[in-house]
């Protein structure tokens, strides 16, 4: 559920957003991605999330409301993480936030994703990345776009037994497109569309 660098000719990521045009496939995002994604540099595109493509928001895990942002003095949460340099306020509530959940599915998807360590600490990317698989599994999602090794190995775990199939993203495209005969032509649609509508996967100058 996070999204990849912009680039300015053909690659997996553009051709993902292709299928998703062409409605073979379906993106699912939801709000802590976004605010997630709000704290990354250079990912800010005016087509839009994703070239573009067409995105479905989905509910969280379970109902809920929270402040994301405030400066009320004291409010500012103190999780203790693994991360060398301070959380940007917004991240230290998102961390505080999924720390403080006591869901059983979750607990599992957080030991295996190694957040926790020990006196209390955790590891805050990866505490994250088991609210992204929670929220994906409650979502009915089939696969979840990661490019996190430690997340795809995840799928070995018969223990786990996630609900959702992490993936590169050259992954889920050999599996939708299963032929290089069909890869190929979607390939061609994609340099076809390029070719007309530049704007739609180049940021003009």
């Amino acid at each position: 559920m996070g999204l990849l660098p912009v680039a300015h000719r053909f690659t997996v990521p553009t051709l993902i957003a292709m299928l998703a045009r062409l409605h073979r496939l379906e993106l699912l995002w939801q709000v802590e991605a976004e605010i997630e994604r709000g704290g990354l540099k250079d990912m800010q595109d005016r087509r839009g999330h994703f070239y573009g493509a067409p995105i479905t928001w989905v509910p969280g895990p379970f109902p809920y409301s929270r402040i994301v942002v405030g400066r009320h003095p004291g409010s500012r949460p103190q999780t203790r993480t693994t991360s060398k340099k301070p959380l940007k306020e917004f991240k230290q509530r998102q961390v505080a936030f999924i720390a403080g959940l006591t869901d059983p599915r979750l607990l599992e998807l957080r030991r295996a994703c190694k957040a926790d360590k020990p006196q209390g600490i955790v590891d805050a990317n990866q505490l994250i990345d088991a609210f992204h698989l929670w929220t994906a599994e409650r979502s009915g999602a089939t696969h979840f776009l990661t490019a996190e090794h430690a997340l795809l190995k995840l799928t070995k775990e018969k223990v786990l037994a996630l609900k959702v199939h992490p993936v590169e993203p050259s992954q889920l495209v050999a599996e939708i497109l299963p032929s290089s005969v069909s890869r190929l032509y979607y390939r061609a649609r994609l340099a076809i569309d390029r070719w007309y509508r530049p704007d739609r996967w180049h940021i003009a100058a």
